[in-house]
């Protein structure tokens, strides 16, 4: 089963070949903490830390989950967790649809910059458990 994890992280690494952009480091070490809960007969949860990420990451990792079948991912949590970081709305909700019903939490830090995103997501994106922590600063 550990094997599904490198395939699917070599299929990351190709689409970012394909993209002509550098790997995350971030994703990468997501899915080497999926491979070890895998070996561990742990739930399988893919975090996706969306202010580890710049513009340029998001194409390769919406292109391989748009089309994996992420069997081997029981869950997806999309997370921020700073507000300094803003990025294109348009590529998160990609990403959110792109989880589609593995997506289990979305943890943003609350702007105006999501208000538009969790509008469209609420009435597009099919989310398990539809737990969004939004956390306001001043």
């Amino acid at each position: 089963m550990a094997s599904n994890i490198s395939q699917l992280a070599a299929r990351y690494l190709n689409a970012c070949r394909k993209q002509e952009v550098l790997p995350n480091s971030s994703v990468l070490s997501s899915f080497l903490k999926v491979k070890h809960q895998k070996s561990h007969a742990e739930q399988c949860c893919l975090n996706i830390i969306i202010d580890q990420l710049k513009s340029s990451d998001f194409p390769p990792l919406i292109d391989l989950l748009s089309m994996s079948s992420l069997s081997e991912i029981d869950a997806v949590d999309v997370c921020q967790n700073s507000s300094y970081i803003l990025l294109d709305g348009e590529y998160v909700l990609s990403l959110l649809r792109a989880v589609n019903q593995k997506l289990r939490m979305i943890d943003l830090v609350d702007s105006s910059s999501w208000k538009d995103v969790l509008e469209i997501e609420d009435k597009e994106v099919i989310c398990q458990a539809k737990n969004y922590h939004l956390l306001r600063h001043i």
